[in-house]
């Protein structure tokens, strides 16, 4: 995959991140508006891991705009997948 398709499909997913995280904060104003405070603190729960994975699509970017702005400048450079090996 070419930097720039890998862009815009974080650019694509970060969108929907963000269109659920707007709906999870919704949500969670009406069960507090309904005083139903144990579903709202599950949506707060799901609102924190999303807010967690829109920072990772967000670094990911970065690090793929920085191998374009190095490729621009004639440095040859690519992202790699980091392969974690557990012992």
């Amino acid at each position: 995959m070419s930097i720039d398709t890998n862009t815009i499909h974080l650019d694509e997913e970060i969108q929907r991140e963000q269109a659920c995280i707007e709906d999870l904060i919704a949500e969670i104003e009406i069960h507090v508006q309904k005083g139903q405070i144990n579903k709202a603190i599950q949506r707060d729960l799901d609102l924190h891991n999303s807010l967690k994975h829109l920072e990772k699509l967000h670094s990911r970017k970065r690090l793929w705009l920085a191998a374009a702005g190095l490729n621009i400048q004639g440095k040859k450079a690519k992202v790699v997948k980091k392969v974690a090996y557990q012992a």
